[in-house]
């Protein structure tokens, strides 16, 4: 179970993707519509939108490196 546990680890990876705040209501879609799809796609993945008080541009995408990559495109 460690060896697991360290493999995934491995294959793991964060992406800190740049977008402005104004845009992130069309990654989310309406009623969560878009980013409910791509999670659907690529469940292995997190998606992290910040609060829209946070003043944020910055979304971070975390899970296994390829599926993180395609998801960050």
């Amino acid at each position: 179970q460690i060896q697991e546990t360290v493999k995934k680890m491995e294959n793991e990876k964060s992406k800190d993707v740049i977008i402005e705040q104004r845009f992130h209501k069309n990654i989310i879609g309406n009623k969560g519509e878009s980013i409910n799809k791509i999670r659907q796609q690529y469940p292995t993945v997190t998606i992290s939108v910040p609060d829209i008080n946070n003043k944020s541009d910055i979304i971070n995408i975390r899970g296994d490196k390829a599926e993180v990559d395609k998801v960050a495109i």
